[in-house]
Order: structure tokens, then C-alpha cells, then sequence
């Protein structure tokens, strides 16, 4: 028993930590934008372990998909005082970035999830 709670933890780890290995902000990418990374049916560690995205809150879109490196630099560089709220508090990332719109936690008290540069409306 104690062998199967510990594969138990381990896999549990494993998936709390999969998107934390890429940069911040490079898994928003907006579920009509994805980019598939896996194939039908694949999981999120296997999906991970591709270095690709993985989010399966929103239904006819890829769940495995790749990192948008350009995006989270480019788009997403809005200034604090310039954010404008596409959220509510306490929104995760997943449905931030479901909304199509930038999630931020590195600084404290300000808006974190934002709509990006060249969009000015969530979908």
C-alpha cells in the first residue's frame, strides 16, 4: 500500500509541476489559437514531457499544444498602469488564457489578468 501512495504523489507532482517548467506566460495562448503538440487522447505528462502546454478546460481545441514563446514576450508586455482587467479576482491562468487574454502574478496587487496588446477584446 505504501508503494501505491507514493507512484500516487509522485504522478500528482509531476502533473502540478508539468507547465511550471516553462516560462511564465508562454501557455496563454488563446484556445482558438493552439497550436496541436500531441495527438488525440494524450496526457498531461506525456504532453509535458514534449515541453508542450497542456490545458483541457476548453472542448474542440488541441489540450497538448505548443508554447507560445513570442506571445508572452511581445503581446503580453503591457505596463501596469496600462493593464486592463479581463478577469475577476483570483482567475487561474487556464482561464485567463481561455478568455484569450494575459496572466501575470509577478507582482502583487495589480491586475493579472489583462487583455493583450493587440486585442482589445477576450473572445
Amino acid at each position: 500500500m505504501e508503494k501505491k501512495m507514493l507512484w500516487v504523489f509522485t504522478i500528482v507532482l509531476i502533473v502540478g509541476l508539468s507547465n511550471a517548467l516553462l516560462p511564465e506566460g508562454v501557455c496563454s495562448v488563446p484556445a482558438k489559437s493552439r497550436e496541436n503538440c500531441g495527438y488525440p487522447g494524450i496526457g498531461e505528462i506525456e504532453c509535458s514531457q514534449k515541453n508542450c502546454c497542456f490545458d483541457s478546460n476548453v472542448m474542440g481545441v488541441p489540450w497538448c499544444f505548443k508554447p507560445d514563446f513570442a506571445d508572452a514576450s511581445e503581446q503580453c508586455a503591457v505596463q501596469v498602469s496600462a493593464r486592463e482587467d479581463c478577469g475577476y479576482p483570483g482567475i487561474s491562468t487556464e482561464e485567463c488564457s481561455n478568455r484569450g487574454c494575459c496572466f501575470d502574478s509577478s507582482i502583487p496587487n495589480v491586475i493579472w489578468c489583462f487583455f493583450p496588446n493587440n486585442d482589445p477584446e477576450c473572445f
